[in-house]
């Protein structure tokens, strides 16, 4: 019974583990490079910076994982690569740009206004690391329905149908 259940499901099984691994690696560049660029002189844009390039290493993480693991596209061929390879990207740069605008409003601008000096100096330094995840929580639906209604609603093709 399990395992018809996990045969029946796998390829949305498959696209949850993608999901969950992207979403990690994204908020450990993150955390890292806004850990690291909230140190010294780019303090004033280590959100926006460290959002752009997690983004980056995350999206190409996420394209190669959901090509190859998750809908098996196979197939290498420079028409069908970059077709597969801009539209993901394309579809992912406009979450980019609600990712971006969600912390320069929260983290960047935000922790710098007379209210944010009110602040406990406990969530001060967790401040940026917790709009993140409210961030990611946003981005991921997005993403999930970019991804289901947009970029993989066209029709399958069935498996007994010739190449």
């Amino acid at each position: 019974m399990m395992l018809s259940f996990l045969k029946k499901y796998q390829e949305i099984i498959r696209y949850l583990i993608v999901g969950v691994l992207t979403t990690a690696l994204s908020m450990a560049v993150y955390f890292f490079l806004f850990y690291l660029l909230g140190k010294g002189s780019l303090a004033h844009c280590a959100g926006r910076l460290a959002t752009v390039v997690s983004w980056v290493v995350a999206v190409l993480f996420a394209f190669f994982a959901n090509k190859l693991a998750v809908f098996k596209s196979r197939s290498m061929a420079p028409g069908v690569f970059w077709r597969e390879f801009l539209l993901f990207f394309g579809c992912r740069a406009a979450t980019l740009a609600f990712d971006f605008a969600f912390i320069w409003v929260t983290v960047d601008f935000l922790a710098y206004t007379a209210w944010a000096q009110m602040w406990d100096p406990h969530y001060a330094a967790l401040h940026g690391y917790l709009m993140k995840l409210v961030d990611e929580f946003f981005v991921t639906v997005f993403n999930y329905v970019i991804s289901k209604f947009w970029i993989f609603a066209q029709k399958r093709v069935s498996a007994n149908a010739p190449d």
